[in-house]
């Protein structure tokens, strides 16, 4: 059981699902903040399902991405959203999948932190941030990497299979990495032979 218990804890960190680092100045700390302080800190609080995100052609970690709102918990009343996020590389959201999400600004492209608070849209998880706007909730003084606890055995196992499938493709994308690296670095070299061999052939004294 505390093997499992540390499971659901490390997939939560791993998926990069925590508190902002903006909250420090707020005298909060990433990853370590309760549910409620997230939820106070955040501008607008809402469930949807991510239909399109596009990368930056000049930054392509910064993302703007499209969500079809099914819920908002605070904040926004739109139907759909607009909100940017500087994707990284352990972090990322994926089209098709439906998170809570908390983003920050007045108008959009709402702003989603690199460290902010977001959640797969598990119903346990809806029903945790829907009781949030009464202060004297259950749920509140839950820190923000303890929220997948409360999961039931049904969606823990889901959230097993999207953790491992989420490992697959980072697999997948680091082996592209890996491969157009090593190709650009084949490349370079042949063309640095072929450089100095040109460069020698000029040097090489003419026979008169």
């Amino acid at each position: 059981m505390k093997t499992r218990v540390l499971i659901i804890i490390g997939i939560g960190l791993y998926l990069g699902l925590s508190a902002t680092t903006a909250m420090d100045t707020e005298g909060l700390s990433c990853g370590a903040s309760t549910l409620q302080n997230q939820y106070d800190y955040a501008d607008h609080v809402f469930h949807g399902a991510l239909i399109s995100k596009q990368h930056d052609a000049v930054n392509p970690s910064q993302t703007t991405m499209v969500f079809d709102v099914h819920k908002s918990f605070k904040g926004t009343d739109s139907k759909q959203v607009y909100a940017e996020f500087n994707e990284g590389y352990d972090k990322k959201f994926e089209q098709g999948h439906e998170y809570v999400v908390f983003a920050h600004g007045d108008k959009q492209p709402f702003e989603v932190e690199l460290c902010s608070t977001s959640y797969h849209a598990f119903p346990t998880v809806i029903d945790m941030i829907s009781k949030l706007n009464d202060k004297n909730n259950d749920f509140g003084k839950t820190l923000g990497y303890d929220v997948y606890l409360h999961l039931s055995e049904s969606e823990k196992t889901q959230l097993e299979g999207l953790s491992e499938s989420y490992a697959q493709e980072r697999q997948k994308e680091r082996e592209v990495f890996f491969g157009q690296a090593l190709l650009l670095g084949i490349t370079a070299s042949i063309g640095g032979g072929v450089v100095v061999l040109w460069v020698r052939a000029l040097k090489k004294p003419k026979k008169k």
